[in-house]
């Protein structure tokens, strides 16, 4: 039985479905009251956990070691220099780096991933027909000229919001169809699992042709487009470049380092262009130090200084130099470098760049569990990067003491 438990193919697989349950967990929660199924999707990672050490997967399980020591020292740190504030914040920035590297071992089970993409398709076909019942008995009415107003200009230069105000009322189907608070699937819970699908559909092409993904994708694509997140669909543009990117950044490497800069282009958009969130680019001028202001500073500070209105800076530069501070953003920073630079350019450094610096600039957390399985696969190329380091290393060595024993 225990074999079975810490089987990859049971907790894979168990893992797959508590992830696309994640959404529908918080549905259940806010209409039963029964908070604790919120961390159902913890469980999995339990298991793998406990697998590594059953199976004697000495070099996996001494990564996430590494990793688990490296964050207590980030909260040392924080509790002697800054402040460490406990709650959700804290636990998914302890959490989610590991599910990175699950996913980094899910992902090389291909067995094992096609039966996530499934699963993560076969979700987003049953949002989608929610959103459509629910935009079909939207009290207000929605015309044919609203469903296509986020192919108007003025929809996503913010010029107009009404149309768009009242597409993501009427396609929020806990509200419509459930009765619950509106703020359970508010703004980017709608479209997070279409842009993971889409993600990994990018960074895993022969997807494309599975027929039991393509009217996810095909619903994905429709639900971003209803909710016309300037973001979103500026991420989607620049993953569909990749070819032109490749030919170009193959040849001549640093100028892909310069999407950089686009983290902070917020720092210069106008107030109305912002949907009125230049508070927040005062908060970050204002927060920067070295240290950082502690673990959970900015998730605090954003609710009181809105009114309860916004809940992040949806900018991960922005969180991780007010949160964590310069010296682990400089980290960062170093190993997108590095990253970017060891290897051919491909659709993994491609994705990384395009997530990390244009979709994370934009609307989402850096520690956002949604998002690590896609980076799990970025992850799992980079961990065999190392592997084979650490082999040419020992290799090395074990010829240097040869060479030694002979002279």
């Amino acid at each position: 039985m225990l074999d079975l438990i810490l089987s990859p193919y049971f907790i894979f697989r168990y893992f797959a479905v508590s992830f696309v349950l994640i959404q529908p967990s918080k549905l259940y929660a806010f209409y039963s009251g029964d908070k604790y199924i919120l961390g159902q999707f913890v469980i999995p990672l339990i298991f793998y956990i406990a697998s590594l050490m059953w199976r004697r997967d000495a070099f996996k399980f001494k990564i996430h070691l590494s990793l688990m020591v490296a964050q207590l020292f980030v909260v040392l740190v924080h509790s002697l220099c800054a402040e460490v504030y406990f709650g959700t914040y804290l636990a998914f920035f302890l959490l989610t780096p590991h599910f990175c590297l699950f996913a980094a071992d899910l992902v090389n089970d291909e067995s094992s991933k096609k039966f996530l993409v499934r699963a993560i398709s076969l979700y987003v076909v049953v949002s989608f027909t929610l959103s459509m019942l629910a935009m079909a008995s939207y009290p207000e009415g929605i015309t044919l000229k609203q469903i296509l107003s986020p192919l108007n200009l003025d929809n996503l230069n913010r010029a107009s919001t009404l149309d768009r105000y009242h597409l993501l009322l009427s396609i929020n189907y806990g509200v419509e169809l459930f009765d619950l608070n509106y703020m359970v699937l508010e703004g980017v819970a709608l479209t997070v699992y279409p842009l993971v699908l889409l993600s990994l559909c990018f960074l895993s092409p022969s997807f494309w042709k599975d027929k039991f993904v393509i009217p996810g994708v095909a619903c994905s694509i429709a639900y971003i487009l209803l909710k016309s997140s300037r973001g979103e669909l500026l991420f989607l543009l620049l993953l569909g470049g990749y070819p032109l990117a490749r030919m170009i950044f193959s040849k001549v490497r640093w100028p892909a380092l310069l999407i950089i800069g686009f983290g902070y282009i917020q720092l210069v958009m106008d107030n109305k262009t912002l949907n009125g969130r230049n508070i927040l680019n005062d908060l970050f001028t204002k927060s920067i130090t070295f240290f950082g202001n502690g673990i959970g500073f900015s998730a605090k500070e954003i609710l009181r200084l809105s009114g309860n209105d916004y809940t992040s800076f949806h900018n991960i530069h922005f969180e991780i130099l007010t949160n964590l501070g310069i010296w682990i953003y400089a980290g960062f920073l170093c190993f997108t470098a590095y990253f970017t630079y060891c290897g051919q350019y491909n659709r993994n450094r491609h994705y990384y760049l395009c997530l990390l610096f244009v979709l994370m600039s934009t609307n989402f957390e850096v520690f956002d569990l949604y998002f690590a399985i896609p980076l799990g696969i970025v992850a799992a190329e980079f961990i065999t990067h190392l592997r084979a380091k650490l082999a040419d290393k020992i290799t090395g060595i074990h010829l240097m003491r040869k060479k030694i024993q002979l002279v």
